[in-house]
């Protein structure tokens, strides 16, 4: 799971019949600036609400923006 965790993108293809696959995504979807939203207030192990994302992001994320979920989990990993 480690080098999986926090790399994960979806194709589109897994959730709407159809859908695009990964590699068929312009590289540039991935690439840019992007907002941070610092989750590290969030329990480990329970969801992240929509709450949350709107305290975190809600006033500077705009429709289209790229979109980071920081809550540092990883630093929970066993090396």
């Amino acid at each position: 799971m480690r080098l999986h965790a926090g790399s994960h993108v979806d194709a589109p293809e897994h959730f709407v019949k159809g859908g695009k696959q990964i590699q068929d995504l312009p590289l540039e979807l991935f690439a840019g600036d992007a907002v941070i939203a610092d989750l590290r207030h969030c329990v480990p192990g329970k969801a992240i609400t929509a709450e949350d994302l709107e305290q975190a992001a809600g006033k500077e994320i705009r429709r289209g923006d790229k979109l980071l979920l920081r809550t540092d989990v990883n630093k929970q990993y066993m090396i």
